[in-house]
């Protein structure tokens, strides 16, 4: 029991092949309100005797509203090759700022599985009205797009050769085991708290159940026409909500001089 917030643990439960690993418990948090709470903690060697920062977390209470931030923009498909090319972003409806320390976004929406899990590092504040580019590469993001992103995933590879040293990069969240990368065919974005909670989902070309909700996906395309997938309303018909249209760049624009090395 939780003496400051009243949470009591009442049931805990392993995978084996956590257990045969060596990881300790890792539990979840879904939605606020919920009578029946647990909380997802990333898994790391079970030490007895040794708190880890994960489990001394202290815990949102079951009330703590979950913030209005919604995943607004993303590019699953740009011309030509995608490597480095694609971007996420996301923009603030609440009404006053938002500490998004901890928040992880990416699409490896199962722990332990592939795909990729980012964390935004700690004092990242998004206010009221602000949208966050979050891109591959930020050198290839300025070139092509001509703008200044905001962050940059923290992988290395075929989508990112350099580090930008303008740009900040994203922390690995060592929720799932690969790297964001979205596909052309349909995919998914999530968007979770510093508790693990939901706070946007956007699966697109695609229906999913996730966390015993039935999503039915965004159908926007473009398919590698320059155009992004862009959020037009806060409805929860992703059909409604998203279409595709000329990206929106960050405010922070340059020239383009770099366009035809990408």
């Amino acid at each position: 029991m939780d003496n400051h917030t009243g949470i009591e643990l009442v049931q805990a439960s392993y995978r084996s092949t956590d257990i045969s690993a060596g990881f300790g418990v890792h539990f979840g948090l879904p939605s606020s309100g919920s009578v029946e709470q647990s909380v997802f903690l990333s898994m790391g060697p079970a030490t007895p005797g040794v708190i880890f920062e994960e489990q001394a977390t202290t815990t949102s209470p079951l009330t703590a509203p979950i913030p209005n931030v919604r995943i607004s923009q993303f590019m699953y498909d740009a011309p030509a090759a995608d490597d480095g090319k694609e971007f996420i972003s996301i923009k603030s409806y609440d009404h006053a700022p938002v500490d998004l320390s901890g928040f992880l976004i990416g699409d490896g929406i199962f722990q332990g599985e592939g795909e990729g899990m980012a964390q935004f590092p700690k004092g990242t504040i998004i206010k009221p009205g602000q949208e966050l580019f979050l891109c591959q590469s930020g050198l290839i993001f300025k070139a092509i797009y001509g703008a200044v992103p905001d962050f940059e995933f923290p992988w290395f590879g075929t989508d990112r050769l350099y580090n930008d040293p303008d740009v900040p990069t994203l922390l690995d969240a060592n929720w799932s085991t690969g790297t964001i990368r979205l596909g052309n065919g349909g995919d998914k974005l999530l968007l979770m708290d510093r508790y693990y909670r939901v706070v946007d989902f956007v699966p697109y070309l695609q229906n999913l159940t996730y966390r015993e909700i039935v999503y039915r996906g965004s159908t926007a395309r473009a398919d590698g026409d320059g155009n992004s997938i862009q959020r037009i309303s806060l409805s929860s018909n992703l059909t409604a909500a998203f279409h595709a249209a000329p990206v929106r760049r960050p405010l922070e624009q340059i020239s383009i001089s770099l366009v035809n090395r990408f």
